[in-house]
């Protein structure tokens, strides 16, 4: 049996390559760590101009104090609502509509896409919206922030594409054996389809978690908002309380107090933990669903 040997040409390629990953990993790592260190950091010790990769003087002040001023918990509830069930809507919309316009077959197929196609370079606006909204009794609730964005145009078209790539073979030989359309859509072609899924879900999940505009305008129940809104409303609390001084607020010391930086660190991580835990759930389809697109988009 032959055994290779890499050239010294494709050695220095390798090394190449190794190196330019490496110092890529460890750009996207260092500023994660950075930040994660900084928030266990006593607030008096953080300057903004210092990289901190191991905490300095070991504190929870700065998560205990947003956990104090805000109601956390509540909303970390209700982004979690909306993450969940807006996703949930997002992926439903374009799904139902992707895959009848994916069959060649469908009446008024090309004039609903050109349709559609318009929609995605148009919008009514904010104000309209808004006041579309308002007039059918959405505004603080939770429908106002999923129904106006449970369709998504350009993901129809891309799930149109996708479903349209997949073997027409397959569903011919569903209906001979009886299966209507909800069927195969839901025991064939979705089961197919689940990198692609995967992959939405994920930047989908992203969005609606980080979503903040929306909520800001559509609730005025506090106690509805989600954790990007309340976080922001810590944030201000934590500046205002650093100018008119924390020992009238909360008895703490200088070198106690949980400066504005050292609050904002400890709500990036709040804000970002938990969807970063969605990831890893997610990897192997994301990676697989990326591969396809780029195939078949």
């Amino acid at each position: 049996m032959m055994v290779y040997k890499k050239s010294i040409g494709e050695r220095a390629f390798d090394i190449f390559n190794v190196a330019v990953l490496t110092l890529y990993a460890l750009s996207c790592a260092i500023p994660f760590i950075h930040v994660l260190s900084g928030s266990f950091t006593a607030g008096h010790l953080i300057t903004g101009k210092e990289l901190i990769l191991i905490p300095k003087k070991f504190t929870l002040e700065n998560y205990r104090f947003a956990f104090t001023v805000g109601p956390i918990l509540t909303a970390l509830k209700s982004s979690l609502i909306l993450t969940v069930f807006g996703t949930m809507f997002e992926l439903a919309g374009p799904i139902s509509m992707a895959y009848p316009l994916a069959h060649k077959d469908l009446v008024g197929r090309n004039f609903i896409t050109w349709m559609i196609i318009i929609a995605m370079f148009t919008s009514g606006g904010l104000i309209p919206t808004y006041l579309l909204v308002r007039a059918l009794g959405l505004v603080n609730t939770y429908w106002a922030l999923f129904i106006p964005q449970a369709v998504g145009i350009s993901n129809i078209i891309y799930f149109r594409n996708f479903f349209s790539n997949i073997p027409k073979e397959i569903e011919e030989s569903a209906l001979l054996d009886g299966a209507n359309d909800i069927y195969i859509l839901i025991k064939i072609i979705l089961p197919l389809s689940v990198p692609v899924i995967a992959t939405f879900t994920l930047f989908i999940a992203v969005g609606n978690w980080n979503s903040f505009f929306a909520p800001l305008i559509y609730l005025n129940d506090h106690k509805k908002w989600p954790i990007q809104v309340v976080l922001r409303q810590i944030m201000q609390t934590a500046q205002i309380m650093s100018d008119t001084g924390y020992s009238a607020y909360s008895g703490y010391s200088e070198d106690e107090a949980p400066t504005p930086a050292a609050v904002k660190l400890a709500i990036i991580i709040i804000a970002t933990g938990p969807i970063i835990l969605l990831y890893p759930l997610l990897q192997k389809h994301f990676v697989k669903g990326i591969i396809v697109g780029s195939l078949k988009g």
